[in-house]
């Protein structure tokens, strides 16, 4: 028989084990193969893809990785990211804890002026961000600062300087960017979610999960059949889908659907990687 001593510190150690399994599989990485999700080696708890395939991501102790180059596995980078976004292999950007920007150089990460809570950056290089006041900057590469542009979001989605959008958690509002006028256009209708793609197409998401795409003609979002609690568009029709109970849903051309598997969160890579390119993690 175990000592009480012994029998506690065995159940300690089972329950260790059991933790750091679970926390294994919630944070399970896949990439989608063209028919199914195959596993990847590593661990991550947010992945993000940029319009060549590039693909990166941040674990649960806010450790950055970058996928390597035969693509078997992700190999780490020096630094801590709380958000990260690719827009292609020369454009990776995050934020940290303390939301201090930075960026990918070639070799590192390097600390850029600002001071941003949410950031997204775009196919062509284009990097867009919000701040803790919902006050939203656009990064210029001339000057090397983010300026301030006018609007109040509290995300973006940039699929390239042509093709920016954001959203008002608060009211539910989504807009539109205007390059021509440099205002955003506000979009009717209430959303909890917006994706943009390189190709200039959007994505939304309401609270209740239905979808919708913009209709470019009409200059408002149409509803599309499904129930979907996030989206990610790559552009050229690439746009996957996450419901409530972490089912998987890819767009056919017509409707979505459902492809196995079990992810909590998804990154649509973009069309030039052919259309079904996607990223995940385990829920």
């Amino acid at each position: 028989m175990f000592r009480n001593g012994k029998l506690i510190n065995l159940f300690l150690v089972l329950a260790v084990l059991l933790t750091l399994s679970a926390t294994s599989q919630a944070n399970s990485i896949y990439r989608f193969n063209g028919s199914i999700f195959e596993p990847v080696a590593g661990s991550l708890s947010q992945v993000s893809v940029g319009a060549d395939g590039a693909a990166w991501g941040i674990d649960a102790n806010q450790q950055v990785f970058q996928l390597t180059r035969n693509g078997s596995g992700f190999s780490q980078i020096p630094g801590s990211l709380s958000q990260i976004s690719v827009g292609n292999a020369s454009t990776v950007w995050g934020i940290d804890s303390a939301s201090a920007v930075y960026r990918f150089d070639g070799s590192k990460l390097v600390s850029v002026p600002g001071s941003l809570t949410q950031i997204s950056a775009g196919s062509d290089g284009t990097v867009w961000g919000v701040d803790a006041s919902n006050q939203v900057y656009r990064y210029n590469a001339g000057t090397r600062i983010f300026e301030n542009v006018t609007g109040s979001l509290t995300s973006v989605s940039v699929g390239s300087a042509s093709a920016v959008w954001g959203i008002d958690q608060g009211s539910g509002q989504i807009y539109r960017y205007n390059p021509g006028t440099r205002l955003f256009v506000l979009v009717p209708g209430n959303y909890s979610a917006v994706s943009v793609g390189a190709d200039g197409t959007a994505w939304a998401v309401s609270a209740g999960g239905q979808v919708f795409r913009y209709n470019a003609s009409s200059r408002l979002m149409q509803s599309v059949s499904g129930n979907l609690g996030s989206i990610s568009n790559g552009g050229g029709g690439n746009v996957w889908g996450v419901n409530g109970q972490s089912q998987v849903f890819r767009w056919q051309g017509s409707g979505f659907v459902m492809v196995p598997g079990s992810i909590s969160q998804i990154d649509a890579g973009g069309s030039s990687m052919g259309n079904g390119s996607a990223w995940g993690v385990g829920p």
